[in-house]
This record gives C-alpha cells, sequence and structure tokens, in this order.
C-alpha cells in the first residue's frame, strides 16, 4: 500500500470515528438532556435547530469520505457501508426530518399532532449508524495494519 493509500485509509477512518463521536454526542446525549432542564416546546425548538445543523455536518463527513473513494478505491464492504450512510442521510434529510420538524412545530404551537409518529424510524436509523461507522473505521485501520505487517 503507497503511502497516499494509507493516508486516505488514515483519513477515512478518523472521519467516520469523528462523525460516530459528534453525532452520538448529539444524538445520545444532548438531545435527552435537553428535556431535563427545558420544556417540551423549548426542547423542541431548540432540539429543531440542533438536528438540522447535525445533518448539515453529516453530509460533509459523508463528502469526505467520498471523496477519498474517488481518490482511493476501498474494499467492497467499505463502499458499501459509504453508500448505506448515503442512504441513511437521504431519508433522514428528504422524509424523515421534514416530518419531525413539522411536528415539533405543531407541538410547539400548542397542536397536539395526530397519526403515528416517524421519531421510531430515525431513532433506528440513528442507532444504526453506530455500527456502520465503526466499521467503516475499523476497515481504515485494518488494511492500514494489514499492510504495515506486509
Amino acid at each position: 500500500m503507497s503511502l497516499v493509500n494509507r493516508k486516505l485509509e488514515v483519513l477515512r477512518s478518523t472521519v467516520a470515528i469523528f462523525w460516530l463521536g459528534f453525532f452520538m454526542s448529539i444524538s445520545f446525549m444532548e438531545a435527552p438532556l435537553k428535556f431535563t432542564v427545558l420544556s417540551l416546546p423549548q426542547g423542541l425548538s431548540v432540539g429543531r435547530l440542533i438536528f438540522k445543523t447535525l445533518n448539515t455536518c453529516e453530509w460533509m463527513f459523508l463528502v469526505i469520505l467520498g471523496i477519498t473513494l474517488l481518490f482511493q478505491a476501498a474494499s467492497r464492504r467499505t463502499t458499501t457501508l459509504i453508500l448505506l450512510m448515503c442512504v441513511i442521510l437521504i431519508l433522514e434529510s428528504i422524509w424523515l426530518l421534514p416530518l419531525l420538524d413539522a411536528r415539533a412545530s405543531q407541538i410547539i404551537n400548542g397542536i397536539t399532532p395526530t397519526g403515528n409518529s416517524v421519531h421510531v424510524v430515525y431513532v433506528v436509523l440513528e442507532i444504526l449508524k453506530v455500527p456502520v461507522l465503526l466499521w467503516i473505521a475499523w476497515q481504515g485501520i485494518n488494511e492500514c495494519l494489514k499492510n504495515t505487517a506486509s
């Protein structure tokens, strides 16, 4: 493995690990904690802004991962995992976040929303990101270690 390829693997792994820590701190720590000190409408107002910003940052992380694929082909598994992250972000950006935002707006305005919430689907996708990002990071680290030992 060339030095450039090794650096791309390290970059890919670093981005995946940073992305994982970034989104876990927001999705699994900040989001629940804000409701311990804020009312539901206040928490939803803050949450709308935070999750919109998080989504934008996640797209930036995904673009960086995509750029690394342009300069160095990854394993089929890593490429598939990066594409899975793309599908998750598309679902969240185009379908789930707008629905959740509309639902939050109703609650903020004192309206009790009707129908089923898609929040469970959003949570499942957020949980799915954890092993996907860990696997992307592990694949890159493993490639570097495998090729360093050779």
